[in-house]
């Protein structure tokens, strides 16, 4: 897909001296597979911080499959965490400083 903007056009807009109309926007979008408010650094009510708004972003680019893996992965990323933490309690809870 092309997305028909010049050179110059594009230096523009990333040096935020020209903003591109609504249908380059949209093309744009499309080509590099984000969306609209990705672009526009827009963030939805629901996310906290722009880095929520990318991993929805990027889960979404994933096969079913693909999100169950992370889903699953993300899982056993916090049972770590929890279990790390119960031993850094149990440590002080003990009077040990490992």
């Amino acid at each position: 897909m092309r997305v028909n903007v010049g050179a110059s056009t594009l230096g523009n807009y990333i040096q935020n001296t020209r903003e591109p109309d609504y249908e380059t926007l949209k093309r744009l979008a499309s080509y590099f597979n984000v969306s609209t408010d990705y672009l526009l650094d827009y963030r939805s009510a629901q996310a906290k911080s722009s880095q929520e708004d990318e991993l929805l972003r990027l889960f979404r680019t994933f096969t079913t499959d693909e999100q169950d893996v992370l889903i699953e992965q993300g899982k056993l990323l916090i049972a770590f965490k929890l279990k790390k933490r119960k031993s850094s309690d149990s440590m002080i809870s003990n009077g040990s400083t490992g």
